[in-house]
């Protein structure tokens, strides 16, 4: 396990365990295990065997890090959106971190 106020998300692998998601989430070990079980932790859970594990990609999605695969996943706005005000993404990733802090208070 890793210090998280030294956490290098480049070098994170495909799947975080339940203690360092929990981490970077900035709620404790026996929450998101207790949340990874009842099916309410903010992104996607595997469960293999006896082990939780958590996609990174998904757990990034939900704290608005902007990944590789988003650019990929997004549309071109429609013609009739041009009068539209953009979101920022600032105040997407706000967003994603408020309810992801909510799901773990």
């Amino acid at each position: 396990m890793t210090d998280s106020s030294s956490l290098d998300l480049s070098a994170l692998g495909p799947t975080l365990d339940i203690p360092t998601a929990a981490r970077l989430l900035g709620c404790g070990r026996s929450l998101a295990y207790e949340l990874a079980r009842r099916d309410q932790f903010p992104c996607r859970v595997l469960r293999l065997g006896r082990r939780y594990v958590v996609p990174t990609a998904d757990l990034l999605r939900v704290l608005g890090v902007p990944t590789g695969t988003d650019s990929a996943d997004q549309q071109p706005p429609a013609a009739s959106s041009t009068n539209r005000r953009p979101t920022r993404l600032s105040d997407q990733s706000g967003q994603a971190a408020a309810g992801a802090a909510a799901a773990c208070t």
